[in-house]
C-alpha cells in the first residue's frame, strides 16, 4: 500500500476509556496469546469516562436480589419513550458486584468512611436503596487499568483517529482505517475481530461536558454500515453555570425570590410544584412529568442560548443546557455483538441497556459488564478465525482511502455550524426543532468534502433521527 502502513492483530479495540480497556483486558484473559491492541487518540486519559471534570464517577452495584430487582425495575420505568432490552439490564444487575470487585482489585480508589468502610450513595432517578459506589482520581484509575492491560500482554497504540471500517464482499468487518494525528499518515489495521469503544457524541454540541474528541465517529460508521441504532435522540443534558461550569440545581426555582429570563419573571406555581420531583435527578429527563420544568427554562432563553437567573444568594448569573452523555448507540446482544460479523461495541457507543433515561452510575457499570463480555466474545471469535492480512484486505483498504479528502478550513467551519444546529435541539426529547435541524444537516452533507465533516454530519444525523432503525425490546 503506497498511502498507508499495514498492521494486523487478532483483536482490535478502538477506544481507551473504561469500556475499551475492559474489553482489552477481558480479551487477553479469555484467550491468552492473542495479539490484542487498543487504539486511541491520546496516550493519557481520554473519553467521557476518564476526563470527567468532577474527577469522580459513580457505579451501580447490586449486592442482593432486592437490589437487583430495584435496579431492573427503575431501568424499565425510565425506558420510555426509548426502548430497552430487559436481558441486558438483568445481566448488568447480576454481574455488577463481580465487576466492582474487579475494579477494587485493579486499584480504583472508591470512597470510604473513617473506618475504611466503602460508602454507598443514592443514584439519580433511584434514591432508595442507595446503590452507587463512587471512585475518585480518574487519572490514577486510568493508569491502573492501563497497567493491567499492558501487563497482561496487550499493546496500546496512541495518536491515531478512527476514520473508517473495512468490510469484505459479504459485508463482514475485516478491520479499520486510522489517521495518525501528527503526520496525517494512514494506518490500516487488519483484525480478526473489532471492538468499538470510542464513546458517544456529546462533543458534537457547542456546550458539552465531554472530552473534545467525542464526536460520535464510530456511531456514524456503524450506521453507514447498516448497524441498527437505538435511543440515539436521548442525549443527557445538564443545567450548568456558564461561568463556573458547575452544575446548577434547577430545583432552586422553588426558592423564594428566584427570577428567570430577560424579563425577570417568577417561575409559575405549576413549575415550582415540580421542583421536588426534579431534585431526584441531575440530568434532564425524557418523557417524565418534571421535564416541563426544563422546557420552561428553555422557553425563556436569551438569544445566545443561555438563561438569566437572579437569586437573593448569588445575584445574577447565567446557565445553559450542556450535553453530558448519550443514552443510545449500536444495538448489541448480550455479548456486545452488533449485526455485522466480527464487529462488537461497548460503552457509550452501544445501546439497549438503557432506555431514554438511565439510572445514575449505570453507564460505568455498562462499560465494565459489556466491555468485558464484548472483549471475551471478540477473543473467542478471533481464536477460531484463520484469516491473515492479505492482498484482498490491502486492496479494499486502498480503495477506501482513495475516497478521503481533507480540508481543514471546511472542517473547522463545518463543525462550528453543526454545533450551532444541534444546540437548537438541546433539551428534553422531542425537540420542536428536530426535523428542521435534520434538514439542515442533510443539506450540508450533500456538499461536504472533508472526511471528518462527513462523519460529523452523519453522527449528528443519528441524533436527529435519520439513521434510527427499529430494535426489538426483547
Amino acid at each position: 500500500m503506497n498511502d498507508a502502513s499495514l498492521k494486523s492483530c487478532d483483536v482490535l479495540v478502538a477506544g481507551s476509556g473504561l469500556a475499551g480497556l475492559a474489553a482489552g483486558v477481558s480479551a487477553i484473559e479469555r484467550c491468552p496469546g492473542l495479539d490484542v491492541r487498543v487504539a486511541c487518540q491520546r496516550p493519557g486519559p481520554s473519553g467521557s469516562s476518564f476526563t470527567n471534570r468532577n474527577d469522580s464517577l459513580g457505579m451501580v452495584v447490586c449486592r442482593n436480589g432486592a437490589e437487583r430487582d430495584a435496579f431492573v425495575n427503575a431501568a424499565q420505568n425510565l425506558a420510555g419513550p426509548g426502548t430497552l432490552r430487559e436481558s441486558l439490564v438483568r445481566i448488568m444487575a447480576r454481574a455488577s458486584e463481580t465487576c466492582f470487585l474487579n475494579l477494587v482489585e485493579t486499584g480504583f480508589r472508591f470512597r470510604a468512611d473513617g473506618s475504611e468502610n466503602l460508602l454507598r450513595v443514592p443514584c439519580c432517578f433511584l434514591r432508595e436503596p442507595p446503590l452507587a459506589f463512587v471512585f475518585d482520581h480518574l487519572r490514577s484509575a486510568f493508569d491502573a487499568m492501563k497497567r493491567r492491560f499492558l501487563s497482561s500482554g496487550g499493546t496500546l497504540v496512541s495518536g491515531i483517529c478512527l476514520k473508517d471500517l473495512v468490510r469484505d464482499d459479504q459485508g463482514n468487518i475485516q478491520g479499520a482505517l486510522f489517521e495518525e494525528s501528527e503526520t496525517g499518515r494512514h494506518l490500516a489495521v487488519r483484525s480478526k475481530a473489532t471492538v468499538l469503544a470510542t464513546g458517544g457524541a456529546a462533543g458534537l454540541f457547542h456546550r458539552h461536558l465531554s472530552a473534545g474528541e467525542n464526536l460520535g465517529f464510530a456511531t456514524a460508521l456503524m450506521a453507514g454500515c447498516g448497524v441498527p441504532l437505538v435511543n440515539m435522540p436521548f442525549v443527557q443534558f445538564l443545567w450548568v453555570d456558564t461561568k463556573t461550569l458547575e452544575h446548577w440545581p434547577c430545583w432552586d426555582l422553588a426558592r423564594p425570590g428566584v427570577r428567570v429570563g430577560p424579563s425577570d419573571i417568577q417561575p409559575p406555581p405549576e413549575i415550582k410544584a415540580l421542583c421536588d420531583q426534579r431534585s431526584r435527578h441531575v440530568p434532564m429527563a425524557h418523557g417524565l412529568e418534571d421535564s416541563a420544568l426544563d422546557r420552561f427554562l428553555l422557553s425563556v432563553r436569551n438569544p445566545d442560548g443561555t438563561v438569566s437567573i437572579w437569586s437573593p444568594e448569588k445575584g445574577r448569573f447565567t446557565v445553559a443546557a450542556y450535553a453530558h452523555a448519550m443514552n443510545g448507540g449500536a444495538a448489541i446482544d448480550e455479548d456486545g455483538r452488533t449485526s455485522l460479523e466480527g464487529l462488537f461495541a461497548c460503552g457509550e457507543c452501544a445501546g439497549g441497556m438503557h432506555g431514554a433515561n438511565r439510572v445514575g452510575g449505570a453507564m460505568v457499570l455498562a462499560t465494565q459488564v459489556f466491555g468485558s463480555r464484548a472483549g471475551a466474545a471478540a477473543a473467542e471469535f478471533a481464536a477460531y478465525q484463520s484469516r491473515s492480512p492479505g492482498r484482498g484486505f490491502s486492496a479494499t483498504a486502498q480503495n477506501r482511502l482513495a475516497g478521503f479528502q481533507r480540508d481543514d478550513r471546511e472542517w473547522l467551519s463545518g463543525l462550528s455550524t453543526v454545533r450551532q444546529i444541534l444546540d437548537t435541539i438541546a433539551g428534553p426529547w422531542p425537540s420542536p426543532g428536530l426535523a428542521e435541524a435534520d434538514r439542515k444537516l442533510a443539506r450540508l452533507r450533500e456538499t461536504a468534502r472533508d472526511w471528518r465533516l462527513k462523519l460529523t454530519l452523519e453522527a449528528a444525523r443519528t441524533i436527529t433521527g435519520a439513521f434510527i432503525k427499529p430494535v426489538l425490546t426483547a
